[in-house]
């Protein structure tokens, strides 16, 4: 009988190597999870910075825009003069700290007395269906930044249309309300989400000259209410002008915009973040949203041109 090669012992591992082999796995998933952990956060990050941009530059737009239609109000053909607005020659008004109450026509608006926060802005001008889209009704009408029909003016040389658009920031929201519609400026609606601040200074050329170059920049409440002067300014020149010579001297604006993150983006350390806000001066925000100031200066067309 052939005896087969004898066979080797047979050996498991130790319990030594098991828990070796064991903590060996567990660093490598601890790492893994760590890395799969930063790099959502720097996506979320990204995408909410990314979302953010998107968000502040639509709103600086749909300003600007606005800004840019204040006072527009050609001659109508034939005619030998621009038509009457009904606002007391008041086409743009602003308050620092938001209006009163917005439900007020244009030469009506008060700034609101409680403490400092975002400001507000009104603009008017001549709607057409060139600047405006106008609505289904037979005959059209113009609209409002709401797209709301805008009720028609008449005179000698027909009928036209005022809009009166208003913006200012609540609830976290660009909102706006507009002239048209049953309820004029009754139902504000939000434009842009995720805006905390709203600040403006006005480009304002010299009291003493026809000029259309800014000698300066005033804030609203330099600029004054729409009836009286709070003397804030000492310049004689600019103290015996009228509220509506006043504001229409202004002929820039300088926009900025505080943007946030819609949700919390930022843990841990960098959940503190130091920002640069619209005064220019370093803020610092705690509570994980993302902040960016956005800001542009808008040139007012129908100011610079002398119409």
């Amino acid at each position: 009988m052939r005896r087969g090669s004898p066979r080797l012992p047979q050996r498991g591992s130790t319990l030594v190597e098991l828990l070796v082999a064991l903590a060996i796995g567990l660093v490598l998933s601890g790492a893994l999870v760590i890395t799969w952990l930063g790099n959502l956060q720097t996506n979320q990050s990204t995408m909410a910075l990314a979302q953010l941009h998107e968000d502040g530059q639509a709103a600086l737009g749909m300003i600007a825009q606005q800004l840019r239609q204040a006072g527009y109000n050609p001659a109508a053909p034939g005619a030998d003069a621009p038509r009457d607005l009904k606002l007391d020659g008041i086409t743009l008004f602003a308050c620092d700290s938001g209006f009163e109450s917005i439900t007020q026509p244009m030469p009506s608006l008060t700034c609101a007395s409680a403490k400092p926060g975002p400001a507000a802005i009104a603009v008017a001008y001549l709607a057409d269906r060139f600047n405006t889209v106008p609505t289904a009704d037979t005959p059209p009408r113009a609209t409002d930044c709401l797209g709301a029909g805008i009720a028609a003016l008449a005179d000698d040389n027909g009928p036209y249309f005022v809009a009166q658009n208003r913006f200012f920031v609540a609830n976290g929201n660009l909102m706006c309300a507009g002239s048209g519609g049953s309820k004029p400026f009754a139902n504000p609606q939000p434009f842009v989400e995720n805006v905390e601040d709203l600040r403006l200074t006005f480009g304002v050329s010299s009291p003493h000259a026809t000029g259309t170059v800014p000698a300066g920049y005033l804030s609203a409440s330099e600029l004054g209410p729409l009836s009286g002067h709070d003397g804030v300014i000492a310049d004689a020149g600019f103290m015996a002008l009228t509220p509506a010579q006043r504001w229409d001297k202004v002929v820039s604006v300088r926009v900025c915009l505080v943007m946030r993150s819609a949700g919390v983006v930022l843990e841990g350390r960098r959940a503190s973040q130091v920002y640069t806000g619209c005064g220019g001066m370093l803020q610092e925000a705690t509570d994980g949203r993302m902040r960016r100031a956005f800001s542009t200066t808008v040139l007012l067309r129908n100011r610079m041109s002398g119409s």
